[in-house]
């Protein structure tokens, strides 16, 4: 029904377009607003103490990202993500 009222104010390509998803600014959210919700989940202290992940090499990849040296916020959303649950279930 939906469509069918759109057609009339909106060109059919528009209404007919398939769906597509859109991206998530996670580069920008770990920067600027959840940098310090990060940092603490990406602690070596937090991470030692848990003992799942090599704190070392997440330390040098968060503070590599931080300082423009890589790429690789999708991997440290993952290891976020992880690190929340594990935060979580404890």
């Amino acid at each position: 029904i939906l469509k069918q009222c759109l057609k009339q104010f909106v060109p059919n390509e528009l209404v007919e377009h398939p769906k597509s998803g859109f991206g998530v600014p996670i580069e920008y959210w770990l920067k600027k607003p959840l940098r310090e919700w990060a940092s603490d989940l990406l602690s070596p202290t937090q991470l030692k103490s848990q003992g799942f992940l090599d704190a070392q090499k997440v330390s040098r990849l968060w503070d590599g990202f931080l300082n423009g040296q890589n790429q690789s916020h999708y991997l440290i959303w993952n290891i976020l993500t992880f690190q929340s649950w594990l935060y979580r279930t404890r």
